[in-house]
């Protein structure tokens, strides 16, 4: 609908993170699909909130505490998935059935890479990195398809992207070097 999305483009809205906007994940219903993901009361996710939000430096010490923030991401990344990825919709015609595309068509990205603390920290990085495909339950959203999942573990990303417009091959070599591939 309007205007074809430009190719490449970056979007960030900056509300939603694991530590200075942490409010930000469980605003709304999302305080919800939290407690589901997670399995525990919704006052217990917004104590660890809480405890986060007033100690940025706070790291989960129990098996509990790593359940929540596991599950803290994993809304996160859905969330950030439903805002980025583009949805069809359907309209129907004298001519019959028709789709109009809203927003990016993400459906063939090949690769998707994790980065940022809670995801390279995380037990099992791949269970928040599926959130970003496909979902069944949403046949209409432009989500990846069948992506691979990547980590980037020594937080190297931003610099292999920098790099890459001076030297194409060092940044290559570095990103060999320090994106791992996990497995599906």
């Amino acid at each position: 609908k309007g205007l074809p999305e430009p190719y490449l483009k970056r979007t960030v809205e900056g509300d939603i993170g694991m530590r200075y906007c942490i409010e930000g994940i469980i605003d709304g219903d999302r305080l919800g699909i939290v407690a589901k993901h997670c399995g525990f009361e919704k006052k217990k996710i917004e104590q660890y909130c809480s405890l986060v939000k007033n100690n940025l430096a706070h790291l989960p010490v129990s098996s509990e505490e790593v359940k929540i923030e596991r599950s803290l991401a994993k809304v996160a990344v859905e969330t950030a998935i439903q805002r980025h990825a583009g949805t069809l919709k359907s309209i129907y015609t004298p001519m019959g059935e028709v789709f109009v595309q809203s927003g990016k068509d993400l459906s063939n990205v090949s690769v998707i890479i994790g980065t940022g603390g809670a995801i390279v920290e995380s037990d099992l990085p791949s269970e928040i990195l599926k959130s970003i495909s496909f979902n069944p339950a949403e046949p209409l959203s432009l989500r990846p398809q069948n992506p691979e999942y990547f980590l980037d573990k020594d937080y190297v990303l931003f610099a292999i992207g920098l790099l890459n417009e001076i030297d194409p091959d060092i940044a290559f070599r570095v990103a060999e070097k320090s994106v791992t591939r996990l497995q599906q």
